[in-house]
């Protein structure tokens, strides 16, 4: 039986980001820079507001990603337009700035399962989750290119957000539901990689991001590359590289302990009928208003994944 909580309508929702998780040129970036320090500065300077420093995340933040009392100052008062919970991109990057967003936008007592057993997690007892945004990227899995387009799908009524622990091979996977046309959190599982949407890829990374002779060993022989022209500041290059030049063109992100996952339109878990095993897996890793974007395609031949061609 599905559980639906209740909630009144709210009169939430902030600035829509789904532009902002794609590639920028350096100048648009630049711009984008200064208009969100001034908007910092000018909103810390005449308000009073108090921001929640209760941060259940044990990720560091480096020194190149957002930072995150500024988006607590930008965001943790202000009004979300209803726009945001079109897309879930947009709702979610709202949902990790704001911790009054998040405790507006969760089912509670909400429902953790652990180890098999159910908890009720009331309001109180819950702390600021600042999710991806620690770490200034996450990351997707998409079976081609065309799935790859669900993330603009207006039409999804569910989502999970895997926080992954490559090491470890734990997940906690936070499940959302649109409930009335406003996106919120309906549970949490914590379980094993083995118990989620494409388990045996995400075992396979686990080992591929943190092992330099796996990695060679799983990469097809040349593998096509394509980045950005230097001269150009939307163009191009394309080419190929053999094994022996992996550290030339090993991505400069990479997740290899934590990582931020993204699965849309189901619950993130292998119960999910829906899900089948694929032989391509397109491993997008998107920045948060920093202009990483990289694709790598793995092919699946004859059981062993390889990693066939990268994209920047």
């Amino acid at each position: 039986m599905l559980y639906i909580c209740k909630h009144k309508a709210p009169p939430y929702p902030i600035v829509t980001i789904s532009t902002l998780i794609t590639t920028m040129s350096k100048r648009l970036l630049f711009t984008l820079c200064v208009l969100l320090f001034l908007l910092a500065w000018f909103t810390g300077c005449t308000s009073d507001r108090s921001v929640d420093n209760n941060d259940n995340s044990a990720d560091s933040i480096t020194a190149d990603t957002l930072n995150i009392d500024s988006l607590e100052q930008l965001y943790g008062n202000n009004v979300m337009p209803v726009a945001a919970d079109e897309l879930f991109d947009d709702f979610f990057f709202n949902f990790a700035a704001s911790s009054k967003l998040q405790k507006q936008r969760i089912c509670f007592p909400l429902k953790v399962m652990r180890d098999g057993k159910e908890q009720q997690l009331e309001q109180a007892q819950w702390r600021t989750n600042h999710f991806y945004l620690q770490q200034g990227y996450c990351t997707g899995v998409f079976a081609n290119e065309d799935d790859e387009q669900i993330i603009n799908d207006t039409t999804i009524r569910q989502a999970a957000v895997q926080h992954i622990n490559l090491k470890e091979r734990t997940v906690a996977n936070y499940h959302f539901l649109k409930l009335k046309g406003a996106w919120m959190l309906h549970n949490i599982t914590y379980t094993s990689i083995d118990n989620i949407a494409n388990a045996d890829f995400l075992n396979f990374y686990a080992h591929f991001a943190t092992d330099n002779k796996f990695q060679k060993a799983s990469l097809h022989a040349p593998v096509e590359t394509t980045v950005p022209d230097p001269d150009s500041d939307f163009g191009t290059i394309s080419g190929t590289f053999y094994p022996e030049q992996w550290l030339t063109f090993k991505p400069s992100v990479m997740p290899e302990s934590d990582m931020y996952n993204v699965v849309y339109n189901t619950d993130g878990l292998q119960k999910d009928k829906k899900l089948l095993p694929h032989n391509s897996m397109r491993f997008v890793i998107r920045g948060i208003a920093n202009g990483l974007s990289t694709t790598m395609l793995f092919k699946k031949n004859k059981n062993k994944w390889q990693l066939v061609s990268i994209a920047n």
